[in-house]
């Protein structure tokens, strides 16, 4: 898909500014006549009259904004190692269908970038000195949820309160980000290496986990146990901890811009 393509979309058959294209996914003509994809609330994809592309994933890395974000037709996205990458099709270099799955020559894919039509992007290269301190990062997440969890499940984390980290806790009242955590409102991270750091269990981070991402009712029933009343036994305790600390990676990973 390009800008001919979404503007022939949206003027074939009755004329309309905005038409349903897929799954929870709309075609939209905006005033300053760019036209964007918009997934769930997300304006994914933005094409512009004069060629320009900005790519957006609304903080949701997932499988299915991937695909979204893959409409266009000039380039293509994947994924390595919870990174996303974006590679030119048919870019100079490119001999075969295999060299459009190397990252050392895609760029990094940040929310708000702009494909230009001559190749280029404000987006940075393949870094590989980078894409090491993600992996360690990544790792030290990882080890955090786990420990989390495990102290969950040994009654050391108490129920979310006023005295949780303020950025951890507090709420964007109004505006897009509208019940974010500040934390994931402006972007800060620095919050979180701490916690990993000092390994700080913020109860409310758990919280927004499961509001955030699915989990049975076998993992909210242990939430319940330990951060209620504990009249509830405990069931299927193996099966709990893996969806809290899966969810939990989840979540921490979305804040630091990684991929699920």
């Amino acid at each position: 898909m390009d800008y001919n393509s979404a503007l022939s979309f949206l003027e074939t058959g009755r004329k309309q500014k905005r038409k349903k294209y897929a799954n929870n996914t709309w075609i939209e003509k905006k005033e300053d006549d760019s036209i964007g994809v918009i997934l769930h609330e997300t304006e994914v994809i933005t094409f512009y009259p004069d060629g320009r592309v900005k790519l957006d994933s609304g903080g949701w890395k997932t499988p299915t904004t991937k695909n979204r974000l893959n409409y266009i037709e000039s380039h293509f996205i994947f994924q390595d190692k919870s990174t996303w990458y974006v590679s030119q099709l048919g870019g100079k270099g490119y001999e075969t269908y295999g060299d459009m799955w190397k990252k050392e020559r895609a760029f990094i894919f940040q929310d708000g970038m702009i494909l230009s039509p001559d190749g280029t992007s404000d987006a940075p290269l393949y870094d590989p000195k980078k894409e090491k301190a993600e992996q360690k990062k990544k790792k030290l997440i990882r080890k955090y949820c786990q420990e989390y969890i495990t102290a969950l499940f040994n009654g050391e984390v108490e129920a979310p309160g006023n005295g949780d980290c303020w950025f951890c806790l507090m709420s964007v009242a109004e505006g897009k980000d509208k019940g974010k955590s500040l934390g994931e409102a402006t972007g800060d991270t620095s919050h979180l290496d701490s916690h990993i750091q000092e390994k700080y269990f913020v109860p409310v981070m758990l919280q927004r986990t499961v509001d955030a991402f699915f989990v049975s009712n076998i993992a909210y029933q242990s939430l319940h146990h330990f951060w209620g009343s504990k009249k509830n036994p405990l069931v299927m305790e193996d099966v709990a901890k893996e969806q809290l600390t899966k969810s939990l990676k989840r979540y921490i990973y979305r804040q630091y811009g990684f991929a699920s």
